[in-house]
């Protein structure tokens, strides 16, 4: 018996070996057709073996096996693979920039300076330079395990339900298979909801026995996914990359389940939605041929079209994103997508509330692996839309679902450590602005409590607080927008800060103080300027012009007094017409811009009004510390240089409310 078995194995072991390299690439090759790419590796190591003589064959056949590998995401032995495709002395350039795209692609950065001190390289992958948007991105733990989540799809009309697919361990529960695709576990639909009830399920040892448990929470939170025993959905074979039809009485989903006792090729089938989550009427729509994988399906909103993955013939390299029109309630001939699709990978299509289509391709210039891109239309155009960072990343990042009406929601990434996919939960972060405003008396600088802001922005939406005892005032918006202030308060005059938000790329905060003028109160305008015995306004006027200017518009049931004000240098007649005809500078000036000229009444003082010495001047010059006001006899009596200084106090312009 021991002699028979021995020769059973020299014939098993002769068989082997007479099969050649080609007759193991030829079955590889069926098998990638049929989309069985983790079976078709393991065909491509075998011939990668049997290869002995010709060495480029050997390191083109690594670099095929590289290749499959990275289309199904094992990037661990796709680095491997490629690896083995450079061992030469002068090594394809192509197969280590696939390397680095890899080790890249997985965040290897070791790997990457490895490879580049090896080949006396710099690698910088051309990425797109835009910057990041306000979107925060978390991985969704509850949903994930030590394996394979991905494809997530959000339903119900308040978005509480999540179907994903997971290979995760299910040996508890029943035998689990391979994926002939990935190698891995087979893949199944699970669903998590966002409820109040948790349920808990143990399993007897023996595996007959289930027992389901529940409990209620104080809250509404997400629960774990729980495996969808409805067994026309999960079978003993692949499912996964679903969706629903909007008003969620159906649902489409991937299987390569058996049909009247044939394996076919992963295909789109159709079930009816029941209550308590479970499917009934399953049929497989027939929109290929038989021997044809499709998958991944995503139906529009208005039930038309179906999209869908297919590397069938006529797309336009890798695997295409495909769609069928429903007409008369058959599905067409499908029709190659061809505005989205690239050279590259274009796959896992989904749709949000809106209508956007939305896609992952790995044939556009993104940052790395898969990005996730948005189809819409400007000006009768399709204009493809590379979605930002954070929700994009080096690593492969597809399927994504939205909350309805929401910019936020799920995707897929295999961003973290290991080439693990997991689902992330990513939401729009709007900029954020604050302002802090604080209110004082112009000529005392104490805070003016119980003062009136109003917050206007161009959206005309607004906002009204009082300022508190230390005259302080807080405001928070988050729209980019044209903002204004107001602020009133009886017997001040009112003021107005504006400023424009739309150009910010970060939060920012504001803080401004304002400085309110009593209404009966002289009101010094300080930077006039004029040129030396002239009455014409120098440019450096025009600054301080234009705030009194808005400050007449915005309190436009006034009448001002204004009024011009000169040194003791030069005689009286000479100083008072000097003055007078810089007023009506002034007043010239302030009608150009609009203010109506009997509003205005120009006065010229010459040296008749000397400065009143108040708490803020003695702060800066503490030698008027005694003095009351800056006479001539005063003036005299000091010094040259603090003669100066009180001469350029008294050239002043000033402006009193004379009417309201």
């Amino acid at each position: 018996m021991k002699l028979i078995r021995n020769i059973g194995f020299f014939v098993i072991l002769i068989i082997l070996t007479a099969c050649s390299a080609s007759t193991y690439i030829s079955q590889g090759n069926q098998l990638k057709k049929q989309g069985k790419t983790f079976e078709a590796c393991q065909k491509y190591e075998i011939a990668y073996k049997k290869i002995k003589n010709n060495r480029e064959k050997r390191l083109a056949m690594a670099e095929q096996i590289g290749d499959n590998y990275k289309d199904i995401a094992n990037y661990r032995k796709a680095l491997r693979w490629y690896k083995k495709s450079t061992y030469s002395r002068k090594p394809n350039m192509q197969r280590v920039y696939k390397l680095l795209e890899v080790a890249h692609i997985s965040g290897n950065k070791a790997e990457i300076d490895r490879t580049c001190e090896k080949y006396n390289l710099e690698y910088n992958p051309q990425t797109k330079t835009e910057n990041k948007l306000r979107y925060i991105v978390e991985n969704a733990n509850i949903f994930n395990s030590r394996y394979d989540d991905f494809c997530p799809i959000l339903i119900g009309d308040d978005s509480d339900k999540l179907y994903i697919t997971s290979n995760r361990n299910l040996k508890s529960v029943f035998k689990q298979y391979k994926s002939k695709v990935s190698g891995t576990n087979k893949s199944d639909i699970y669903l998590a909801k966002y409820s109040d009830e948790v349920v808990k399920v143990f399993h007897s040892k023996n595996k007959k026995r289930r027992r389901v448990k529940k409990e209620y929470i104080d809250s509404l939170r997400w629960q774990q996914p729980l495996y969808i025993r409805d067994s026309i959905i999960n079978t003993a074979s692949e499912e996964g990359a679903i969706c629903f039809s909007s008003d969620e009485k159906n649902i489409y989903f991937t299987s390569s389940r058996k049909e009247e006792g044939l394996h076919l090729p992963a295909k789109i089938f159709i079930g009816t939605k029941q209550e308590d989550d479970l499917f009934s009427d399953i049929s497989r729509l027939k929109i290929t041929n038989d021997s044809i994988p499709i998958g991944q399906p995503a139906i529009s909103p208005n039930g038309t079209r179906l999209y869908f993955v297919s590397r069938m013939k006529g797309g336009k390299g890798g695997a295409d994103i495909w769609y069928s029109i429903k007409m008369k309630g058959k599905w067409s001939e499908p029709v190659n997508a061809s505005e989205i699709n690239t050279q590259g990978d274009d796959m896992y299509p989904s749709f949000n509330s809106k209508g956007d289509l939305f896609f992952a391709s790995n044939g556009r210039e993104g940052f790395g692996g898969f990005d996730i891109y948005k189809r819409i239309e400007k000006n009768n155009k399709i204009v493809i839309e590379h979605l930002p960072e954070p929700i994009n990343s080096y690593a492969d990042d597809f399927a994504i679902t939205y909350y309805k009406g929401q910019d936020k929601g799920f995707f897929s990434s295999n961003r973290g450590e290991g080439d693990d996919l997991d689902i992330y939960y990513f939401a729009y972060s709007p900029l954020s602005f604050s302002m802090k405003i604080v209110v004082v008396d112009n000529q005392t600088s104490e805070f003016i409590p119980r003062t009136t802001v109003r917050m206007i922005d161009s959206n005309g939406e607004f906002s009204e607080k009082k300022t508190d005892i230390k005259g302080e005032v807080s405001f928070d918006w988050i729209n980019k927008s044209e903002v204004s202030f107001f602020v009133y308060k009886k017997g001040y005059l009112k003021d107005k800060i504006s400023f424009s938000t739309f150009d910010l790329k970060d939060n920012m905060s504001y803080s401004e103080l304002v400085r309110l003028n009593k209404i009966n109160a002289t009101i010094e305008i300080p930077d006039i300027f004029f040129e030396f015995g002239k009455y014409n306004l120098s440019e450096k006027s025009i600054t301080a012009l234009n705030k009194l200017v808005n400050l007449l518009k915005i309190n436009n049931d006034i009448s001002i007094e204004l009024s011009s004000h000169s040194d003791m240098i030069g005689d009286d007649q000479s100083n008072l017409l000097l003055s007078q005809k810089r007023a009506q500078s002034i007043v010239d000036f302030l009608i150009s811009k609009g203010i109506r000229k009997d509003r205005l009444k120009p006065k010229g003082y010459g040296e008749k009004k000397p400065r009143i010495i108040t708490k803020s001047i003695i702060l800066k010059y503490p030698f008027l510390k005694n003095i009351k006001s800056l006479s001539p006899v005063i003036i005299n009596s000091l010094d040259k240089n603090k003669q100066e200084i009180c001469n350029a106090l008294n050239r002043r312009t000033e402006f009193i409310v004379i009417s309201k």
